[in-house]
């Protein structure tokens, strides 16, 4: 299967307590957080700046599998990629 969507803008509809996206928009589709399988953050430094960004695999209700990520210091949420719906291709 083939990755596509990385870098695009999402907005995310509702989180949970913990900012976990339960539901998001992405190319005009509202999309509903079924499973949140991992979760990791990323800290990145380049000389004095650092970059610091959240980073969830998600199952979507409709089957969607995808990874988005939030930029903490640009306060951006973006689908990273896309791999598709179990059993078709993206």
């Amino acid at each position: 299967m083939r990755a596509m969507g990385i870098g695009e803008p999402i907005r995310i509809l509702k989180t949970s307590g913990e900012s976990h996206p339960l539901e998001f928009a992405w190319r005009g589709r509202r999309h509903y957080v079924r499973t949140i399988e991992g979760y990791r953050s990323d800290v990145e430094r380049r000389g004095s700046k650092v970059r610091e960004r959240k980073r969830y695999q998600l199952i979507t209700a409709d089957g969607l599998h995808c990874s988005v990520s939030f930029d903490l210091n640009r306060r951006i949420w973006r689908m990273e990629s896309l791999t598709g719906r179990k059993g078709r291709r993206a």
